[in-house]
């Protein structure tokens, strides 16, 4: 999955770093070994104390995007808490059920 060479998208936990592109120099079995000597776990693509790393600057933009709407639509969702949205129907519910939560709904 991971190869010498390939860039990631590198977002830093605190302000005081900026977002970059980084490179990868070694990849071993548990940990991605970057040009700037960085390790990150390749499960997670997290650098300790350091921050996450995207397999590109979109794909970061993407989970972002992602998220927010995720957000917006939770604060939407909780305006309804207490009764179904009018016209929705109970086979439109467990469609939504499923898609966001699979074989678990």
């Amino acid at each position: 999955m991971f190869t010498i060479g390939q860039k990631l998208w590198l977002v830093p936990f605190t302000r005081y770093y900026h977002q970059q592109e980084v490179e990868i120099a070694n990849v071993g079995r548990k940990y991605l070994t970057l040009t700037n000597k960085n390790r990150v776990d390749k499960d997670t693509l997290i650098i300790s104390n350091i921050g996450a790393c995207y397999l590109s600057e979109d794909a970061y933009k993407a989970s972002i995007a992602t998220e927010e709407a995720w957000k917006e639509l939770l604060k939407r969702l909780e305006s309804h808490r207490w009764k179904a949205p009018d016209g929705i129907s109970l086979n439109e519910i467990e469609q939504v059920g499923k898609l966001i939560f699979s074989d678990a709904w």
